[in-house]
């Protein structure tokens, strides 16, 4: 991808750029070989800062030793309130909450595992679920009954679930979980949805 004059004064050796939505961001990174081939990983490093033709660099405000986690969140919260009468179903259920969690994962990620599991927001607000041993037939009930609700959505909702809901992200700094990626066109469609998240 081509960057602005105005980006690219801000990139040095050791860093790299990512536009995320016209908006750009700067990293410091290494990079390393993978043993065994002739591939170079870039790895990064951190977060350095936003890039604006107005004010140049921002750097971050965070500076931190400790680990940083970053969870999907906005398809998952919204599908966890818009489809809340759906799940009210299951409540009375044995495992209610691993059904409801591995078919939200499915529909997110396409796939309701472990992995998909850890890095979705899910593993906080349900830290006792389990994936092994459910009833497939449950899930695969639950999967089709959610993503009939979404098929209920106006065409431009779905866009914003599909393009917008999955780059709002929870991030965990220093201890402290924080919203991240919540734009004007998702607010405005939470507010639509008569859902609030307390950015």
């Amino acid at each position: 991808m081509a960057y602005p004059d105005w980006v690219l004064k801000h990139k040095k050796k050791g860093t790299y750029v990512n536009c995320v939505k016209g908006r750009y961001y700067l990293y410091a990174a290494h990079s390393e070989r993978v043993p065994g081939t002739g591939k170079v990983n870039r790895v990064c490093d951190g977060y350095l800062g936003r890039i604006t033709e107005a004010d140049g660099l921002i750097p971050s405000r965070y500076k931190t030793d400790k680990r940083i986690v970053v969870h999907e969140y906005g398809v998952s919260a919204f599908l966890l309130g818009y489809c809340a009468n759906v799940f009210d179903r299951l409540r009375a259920d044995v495992d209610a909450d691993s059904v409801l969690v591995a078919a939200v994962l499915e529909v997110v990620h396409g796939a309701c595992d472990a992995r998909s599991l850890a890095r979705s927001h899910l593993s906080v607000l349900y830290p006792e679920v389990r994936l092994e041993g459910l009833d497939a037939v449950r899930v695969s009930r639950m999967t089709h009954d959610i993503r009939a609700r979404l098929d209920e959505l106006s065409a431009a909702d779905r866009a914003v679930v599909r393009e917008d809901l999955p780059y709002v992200y929870k991030v965990q700094v220093d201890e402290r979980w924080c919203l991240a990626g919540l734009d004007d066109a998702v607010r405005a469609f939470l507010r639509r949805h008569g859902m609030d998240w307390g950015d």
